[in-house]
């Protein structure tokens, strides 16, 4: 380049802010409505949270030689039902799913294994904001605000101590023995 000449911008999503207006959220054209928090259990299982965490679970057991019909055991979803980008299943479909994953798998740090797959797109919007943050302080901090969106059993909480920063998580409702495999899965 030319001395003088001012470097590429590189960008490989198109982001714009989020607008805030009461409870609702819109990112790049996407309203959502801001969940009440502090639900009873009885209403948070039946939350709907993206069945993109579910497919990858799937996948990724699928190449354990794990039958996707097993893993669906116990529900009403069939595995297209997960395919779809935008597909929704209900709390207590994920962690019945996650709960036979730990039966079929008995293998310590699934949910370590499956974190480790997850990208940011996996989280819709959040994902996306978050990409588009300026740094990591603002990343988490977007995380923290709207993980509800995800529909997570999970509340987020960001602090920094001195130059450490902090993101601690603690469930919203009980997860019995999947509780290991949601905390390692965040």
């Amino acid at each position: 380049d030319p001395p003088g000449a001012a470097a590429p911008t590189i960008r490989a999503f198109p982001c714009r802010r989020d607008v805030i207006s009461g409870q609702r959220l819109v990112i790049f054209g996407h309203e959502r409505r801001l969940p009440a928090v502090g639900r009873s259990p009885a209403v948070a299982a039946q939350a709907l949270v993206p069945a993109a965490y579910v497919a990858e679970l799937v996948a990724l057991l699928g190449e354990e030689g794990v039958a996707p019909k097993d893993l669906l055991r116990g529900t009403d979803l069939k595995p297209p039902a997960l395919a779809g980008r935008d597909a929704l299943i209900t709390n207590s479909d994920q962690l019945r799913i996650y709960t036979n994953a730990l039966s079929l798998t008995r293998e310590p740090g699934l949910g370590l294994r499956l974190g480790a797959r997850l990208r940011l797109e996996h989280h819709g919007v959040v994902g996306h904001a978050m990409l588009c943050s300026d740094n990591l302080r603002q990343a988490m901090h977007v995380l923290v605000r709207y993980t509800v969106l995800r529909g997570f059993p999970l509340s987020l909480h960001f602090r920094e101590e001195g130059r450490v920063a902090v993101l601690t998580a603690a469930a919203t409702i009980p997860l019995g023995r999947v509780y290991e495999l949601v905390m390692e899965e965040a």
